[in-house]
């Protein structure tokens, strides 16, 4: 069992006993991480740590959009709801890097990797989220690229 799913075990049994309004998502939470393991094991891999971070992350973006959603089509109580899911997902997640030390080991990883123009967006986005590991969004990681890159 990963060390985060204990920690939504562990959260799970306090807000059950408390009878909380956030049992409901940590419960889809701890649904979603099941889920990924089922399928890694499908593929005779192991879920990691990373991996399991980055369906919470998976997560955390979909609750995003979905407040997105429902702001457009008029519906803010789905919203505000949808935005506290997404605040309960993000406890678990790790801190993202802020976008200034993301330029700069993208400004790094560019001259060592002697990387220019268009073509090497790509290469420069992933170089960039295997370096952060599951804490960077990949929005982030390819706009910085581009930015570097001067695309």
């Amino acid at each position: 069992m990963l060390p985060i799913e204990q920690r939504l075990e562990t959260e799970c049994r306090t807000q059950a006993l408390a009878k909380s309004p956030e049992l409901g998502i940590l419960r889809l939470l701890k649904n979603a991480l099941q889920q990924a393991q089922i399928t890694a094991r499908g593929t005779g891999k192991e879920l990691t740590e990373a991996d399991g971070m980055q369906v919470l992350r998976k997560e955390y973006k979909k609750r995003i959009e979905a407040a997105e959603m429902y702001e457009k089509a008029g519906r803010p109580e789905l919203a505000i709801k949808e935005k506290a899911e997404a605040e309960i997902v993000l406890r678990y997640l790790p801190p993202a890097p802020n976008e200034e030390q993301v330029l700069i080991k993208a400004k790094e990883l560019a001259l060592s990797l002697n990387l220019s123009g268009q073509s090497s967006i790509g290469k420069l986005t992933k170089a960039l989220i295997e370096d952060f590991g599951s804490g960077l969004d990949g929005q982030m990681a390819s706009r910085v690229a581009k930015q570097v890159l001067g695309v």
